[in-house]
């Protein structure tokens, strides 16, 4: 398993987590599709400038396009306090029958 940085051509795995009715149901409802770019960038944005940790989840090193969902980790505002959320979205995860431990 491998943690990377975001990068611009994940819009694809965004588009799958966000724009998702089921997944996002419980989450103010699914994000506009047209917004995804914007956002991948954003995210990649502020991960290259350490304000945010945005990685993405890749199940097998060998097969780094494959993404299985993100964590991250950014700064919050709330009542004049700055605190840290993190957060998570976990696609699936494709069997790894030749993974050892």
């Amino acid at each position: 398993m491998l943690l990377r940085d975001v990068e611009y051509g994940d819009i694809d795995a965004y588009v799958r987590m966000r724009c998702d009715p089921a997944r996002m149901a419980e989450l103010g409802g699914p994000l506009p599709r047209e917004g995804m770019a914007a956002k991948v960038r954003r995210d990649v944005r502020r991960a290259e400038a350490g304000t945010d940790w945005t990685k993405m989840i890749v199940p097998d090193e060998a097969e780094p396009d494959v993404v299985a969902g993100t964590v991250a980790l950014w700064p919050h505002g709330a009542d004049g306090e700055c605190l840290s959320e993190i957060g998570w979205m976990v696609l699936s995860v494709p069997r790894l029958d030749h993974y050892e431990p």
